[in-house]
């Protein structure tokens, strides 16, 4: 799948005290977004996503590009981030029948000291925006951002989340804080997953798309320049091509081959394969370089997966499965495919990135899970439409990274 992500506009009405995004009144121009749009002609299933700032500030621009991917584009599907600010019915009426995915930025009950915005009650208005695009999309999702002071409350955050009626709650920290403390972390995110089975979501334990697709992801900045993806935003040395030129592949190939190296203190760990640290977007951020790994990183992704290897209660949801198109072709066709196992490492909860369609799966009649490394025939069922994530459920513990071929 290609994945293009149009950065509409660098203002935001929200003055989030973790946010690293740079701020300024620039947007995005109409001519530099058809642009952009036209490297994903061609693509099979290319996902659109919109990115700032606020996006909805250029709602106009959002709604005229989903258009004209819709005409241009073959089967696009979009997604959307939003702190909520400026999503009402009348918008969300006029995005009836796009296939979009629609992510609310909600912080819980900290949302009016995290999320302040002048003159508003920030939580109050995050709950207005919550209630409008849980009625418009019932399965979307909430992304609730932490940092070490915040791990004792963020269960009363994921209460107030899911008491809004979200199914679907990804719990982000700010790695690029100080001050972890990866056993109190480990503690709290033990007891909301057993509270919350399939609900409340660590996010991490996944590389990154753009290094692992091979430049199968384009940002495109405000200005039309080109990188690998938002992690790179502003690193001139790191752009690989413009709205007016196109792609320089050249340019491209070098960012992604030093993207893709192994850190020396990486090599030989048993999970690289599938942790973030093998995304050099992840490095970049949180080092300022491709080839460091921060230390904070590291420990809160072992951290994951030592709560990945204990079991499972109720429903697992598998992450970071390689989906051809083939296979996503052929579920969408008869609601169905043949799945492998991956690696074979037990999950207590995490998502499984797919092409196209957010899907529950169950197990068919003809096969169940039975031991690593068996085939297993699951049967999909559509639960939000076109988007970008599928969830699956085993038949109970434990649970397998499953692998689609």
């Amino acid at each position: 799948m290609f994945e293009l992500i149009l950065n509409v506009t660098e203002r935001c009405d929200r003055a989030c005290g973790y946010c690293r995004v740079p701020k300024s009144g620039r947007s995005m121009s109409w001519d530099t977004a058809c642009r952009a749009l036209g490297e994903a002609e061609g693509q099979p299933l290319p996902s659109v996503g919109f990115y700032g700032g606020e996006p909805l500030i250029e709602a106009e621009l959002v709604i005229r590009a989903m258009g004209r991917a819709m005409s241009t584009l073959n089967r696009p599907v979009f997604t959307l981030t939003t702190n909520g600010r400026h999503l009402d019915e009348g918008l969300l009426d006029r995005m009836e029948g796009a296939p979009i995915d629609i992510s609310l930025s909600h912080d819980g009950m900290r949302q009016g000291s995290t999320r302040p915005s002048p003159g508003i009650d920030a939580l109050a208005d995050a709950d207005r925006a919550a209630r409008a695009l849980l009625e418009y999309k019932p399965a979307s999702l909430a992304m609730c951002t932490y940092r070490p002071q915040d791990v004792p409350g963020l269960r009363r955050d994921v209460e107030h989340l899911a008491g809004l009626g979200f199914k679907r709650i990804s719990l982000n920290p700010d790695l690029y804080s100080s001050g972890w403390d990866f056993d109190e972390l480990e503690s709290e995110l033990i007891g909301i997953m057993d509270d919350f089975p399939g609900a409340a979501v660590p996010s991490g334990s996944e590389p990154c798309v753009c290094t692992s697709r091979a430049g199968r992801t384009l940002f495109v900045d405000t200005d039309g320049t080109y990188y690998p993806c938002l992690a790179h935003k502003g690193r001139r040395d790191l752009a690989i091509g413009d709205a007016e030129h196109g792609v320089d592949r050249c340019a491209r190939d070098s960012v992604l081959a030093r993207s893709a190296m192994i850190p020396e203190r990486c090599v030989g760990c048993e999970h690289y394969s599938r942790c973030m640290v093998g995304c050099g977007c992840a490095r970049l951020i949180s080092t300022g370089g491709l080839e460091g790994v921060s230390d904070d990183l590291c420990a809160y992704e072992r951290m994951l997966f030592g709560l990945r290897t204990d079991g499972c209660r109720g429903e697992g949801i598998f992450h970071g499965c390689a989906i051809s198109d083939d296979a996503v072709q052929s579920m969408h066709k008869d609601g169905e495919g043949s799945l492998l196992h991956g690696n074979g490492f037990r999950a207590r909860n995490a998502f499984l990135s797919a092409r196209q369609g957010l899907y529950r799966f169950r197990p068919s009649p003809e096969g169940e899970v039975r031991g690593f490394k068996e085939p297993v025939r699951l049967k999909a069922e559509p639960i939000l439409g076109p988007g970008l994530v599928w969830r699956a459920w085993g038949p109970g513990p434990p649970h397998h990274l499953i692998e689609a071929r």
